[in-house]
């Protein structure tokens, strides 16, 4: 298993290996901010890279979550200059994260949420 994280996103995918073309990729990094006409949402812009970025991670509480989300943050500010990241971690990973509004208040550019088992 190798140690590199590939960021599956057309804005950052463009500087990581694969064996899409970049034609493919180049007509969607630069979509903005749409609303999603099934849900009525809205959908955020991409970002293009994640240098400087504030990252909220979600632990959920599962098995193995915390260990595999130390790994992934480390990964992410080594091989894509991540900035900020903070976590919080549900107390149950049935329930519903009481803390959302304090991750918005944080202002992140991403958000991620673990899983494990």
């Amino acid at each position: 298993m190798s140690n590199k994280v590939i960021v599956m996103h057309p804005g950052v995918e463009r500087q990581a290996p694969s064996t899409r073309s970049k034609q493919a990729l180049l007509p969607s990094l630069n979509r903005p901010a749409s609303r999603d006409p099934l849900r009525g949402s809205v959908r955020a812009t991409r970002l293009m890279t994640l240098a400087g970025a504030r990252i909220a991670v979600i632990d959920n509480s599962k098995l193995n979550s915390d260990g595999f989300l130390d790994g992934l943050e480390g990964r992410l500010r080594e091989q894509h200059g991540a900035g900020a990241i903070h976590r919080w971690r549900k107390g149950n990973s049935g329930r519903g994260a009481a803390f959302l509004d304090e991750v918005l208040a944080w202002q992140p550019d991403l958000v991620l949420n673990g899983i494990g088992d």
